[in-house]
């Protein structure tokens, strides 16, 4: 309740009511394994962000300040936006391990203007290379002349180390 005085006139009570509504993202998942990728190659795993309230929420993703040795391996496209009351939006995001490791892993942050609470991407995945091995090592071929019908000849076995198949 709050009074008016009115100059020369009577005092008015006029009761004020609000809504106070904190701009809100919802995401489908927060925890995501991308297990085994090549390196240099990439894996994505595609995310619905959902605005549940009666308000626009901008939101946006940040890197945080500490515990982001693994960010430049993880990307979000797209990494910022706005969304309409009700609204629901898709976002990808991609693991690109650039050598061997077993424990690539890094909390993504995606901030909403005006809210005090980040939600938090928890990502995780693991680099793996192709190991094919030539036995032996080192062939040695001896000089041939041209045009001699002389065979020079030399076998080898190639054996796939890596668990995964290798086309050669």
């Amino acid at each position: 309740i709050f009074p008016i005085e009115i100059r020369n006139g009577p005092r008015i009570l006029v009761t004020l009511r609000a809504n106070v509504v904190i701009p809100e993202v919802t995401v489908t998942q927060t925890r995501l394994e991308f297990e085994r990728v090549q390196v240099n190659h990439c894996k994505m795993i595609t995310v619905q962000l959902h605005n549940p309230k009666e308000v626009p929420a901008e939101w946006s993703i940040k890197r945080p300040m500490e515990k982001n040795k693994d960010w430049s391996f993880f990307t979000c496209k797209p990494n910022l936006g706005t969304l309409q009351p009700g609204q629901k939006q898709n976002m990808q995001v991609y693991f690109e391990p650039l050598s061997e490791r077993n424990n690539y892993y890094q909390d993504i942050p995606i901030r909403v203007n005006y809210n005090k609470r980040d939600i938090k991407l928890s990502c995780s995945g693991a680099g793996y290379t192709l190991k094919l091995r030539l036995d032996p090592p080192v062939l040695d071929l001896n000089a041939i002349l041209p045009k001699t019908e002389e065979k020079n000849e030399a076998f080898f076995s190639m054996c796939n180390d890596s668990d995964v198949p290798i086309e050669v």
